[in-house]
């Protein structure tokens, strides 16, 4: 593998501690943790896959640097959650390749629009989801206090082969 440019990969159960660290990492950065966070953080298996969701991890090396999630709302409807990238690994395109690997995901399993919450501190997350398409809506109830900003994506349908 190529040191310099990072993998995308599926989640497995023995990057569980990765998946906490990176995500605990950036929520203390800017916010407190919530007791979400700490469900979602120590139990991805049970919060995000069991019930049809997918989680991203981005390897550089032998090292897991960045995180992303979906999560099942509904048949047509996926949350993008749980994106976070080490802070050094921040800035070199990770959270773009972590984003267009769930948005392909999520159209693969026929969902029909991606929604997340925000918060206005994130900007480089806002900007990386605008560039993605992500479109600004109001604001409905979110399991985080700190969700001020919600974003959708409308999604084509996948003509697989």
């Amino acid at each position: 593998m190529n040191r310099d440019k990072p993998l995308i990969i599926p989640y497995e159960p023995r990057f569980r501690a990765d998946f906490e660290r990176i995500n605990t990492a950036w929520v203390t950065q800017y916010f407190q943790l919530e007791p979400m966070d700490i469900y979602v953080h120590t139990n991805p298996e049970e919060a995000i896959l069991k019930t049809g969701g997918k989680i991203f991890l981005a390897q550089m090396s032998e090292k897991i640097v960045g995180t992303a999630a979906l999560i099942r709302i509904s048949d047509a409807v996926f949350e993008l959650a749980k994106m976070g990238l080490e802070e050094s690994y921040r800035g070199r395109g990770i959270g773009k390749m972590l984003c267009a690997a769930a948005i392909q995901a999520a159209i693969e399993l026929g969902a029909k629009q991606l929604i997340l919450y925000s918060n206005h501190q994130l900007a480089p997350a806002l900007r990386l989801y605008r560039s993605m398409g992500f479109k600004d809506v109001p604001v409905e109830s979110s399991e985080y206090q700190r969700a001020d900003i919600r974003m959708e994506l409308r999604l084509p349908s996948f003509q697989g082969t």
